[in-house]
């Protein structure tokens, strides 16, 4: 029973969500890879770099893992012994890349030490099937178009994941031919060094979108936005910062109104006082055509929030069972 929870449909791949779940937690080397940035497609608009190999440096970080691999999530023990990968352990590094179009290829470069034989192994049994392409070992999800249906292991310290195509067009390239354009390399290689957790976009959110969707009054919001830049960084203090840059300074005031509403009616929202209480610290401001968001968030109250959130979350799981066997 438990494998089939490890391997059913809506998890994916095992690997996916074991490297996922890790990019919301750690904090990173004080640098993203330089390697890794050069081997993103040249088309890259969007950029998300997670360094782990200092993850359990932060007190944060070594609480938010203690509670999600403790002796309440067994799935992670089984993961790491059947995969022969233990992602506190293996992991070194995630870059996210995305071209700006609607639906994007997204491709995920992991840097790390990886048992290719047990992987291999792993992603059989999760239905997955391997193959040799140009002599690289793919192993693809059949019938399945777009999102994360394919691996590719370059070599035991690289492995490539995403869409079948933008895989398949990775080791077509194998790091070779235009990299990524000057500006958004630059502005990927600033970010890095002083946070842990990063994000670049050089193009306007609304070029991801999926074709016809409704943005709705937030969507509409940042359709001024031409770039935009996200750090976390973690410590004694958990500082998490956004910056925009917008046509105008005009409207880079009108994003600041709206994001100043919007954050002033969740902190007014009943239910979640620790939730509000943070987002009365968010500091909302401009400076010239370029809208700032910064809020810090002592540790000790982000451990305590993380705590109350996986305690609530058990608390339903619980329930949700007993009401199944009932």
């Amino acid at each position: 029973m438990r494998r089939r929870c490890l391997y059913n449909p809506h998890m994916r791949t095992c690997t996916l969500i074991a490297l996922l779940s890790c990019a919301l937690l750690i904090p990173a080397a004080p640098a993203a890879d330089s390697s890794l940035l050069r081997l993103a497609p040249a088309d890259s608009e969007a950029l998300v770099g997670i360094n782990i190999r200092q993850i359990l440096a932060s007190d944060f970080g070594k609480m938010v893992m203690a509670q999600a691999t403790g002796a309440g999530h067994p799935e992670v023990k089984a993961f790491s012994d059947q995969a022969g990968f233990d992602p506190m352990r293996d992991l070194d590094e995630i870059l996210i890349a995305a071209p700006a179009k609607q639906n994007p290829n997204t491709l995920f470069l992991m840097r790390g030490k990886f048992d290719v034989a047990k992987l291999a192994q792993l992603a059989a049994m999760g239905g997955m099937k391997g193959a040799d392409y140009k002599g690289v070992q793919i192993m693809v999800r059949s019938g399945q178009k777009g999102g994360f249906s394919a691996v590719a292991v370059m070599d035991p310290t690289l492995i490539v994941g995403g869409d079948e195509a933008a895989v398949r067009a990775f080791v077509d390239r194998r790091g070779e031919g235009a990299g990524l354009g000057e500006a958004i390399a630059a502005k990927a290689s600033e970010v890095s060094k002083a946070n842990d957790i990063w994000m670049v976009v050089h193009a306007a959110p609304s070029a991801f979108s999926p074709q016809g969707a409704n943005p709705g009054a937030a969507g509409k919001v940042m359709e001024s936005i031409e770039q935009a830049a996200l750090g976390v960084k973690f410590g004694s203090e958990i500082v998490i910062w956004v910056q925009a840059v917008t046509h105008t300074p005009e409207d880079a005031a009108g994003l600041v109104s709206a994001l100043q509403f919007f954050s002033s009616m969740a902190a007014g929202q009943k239910g979640n006082a620790q939730m509000g209480a943070m987002l009365q610290k968010l500091k909302i401001g401009s400076e010239g055509n370029t809208a700032k968001i910064s809020l810090t968030i002592p540790e000790a109250d982000a451990e305590a929030a993380v705590r109350g959130a996986m305690a609530a979350g058990a608390k339903k799981q619980s329930q949700d069972a007993a009401e199944t066997k009932e």
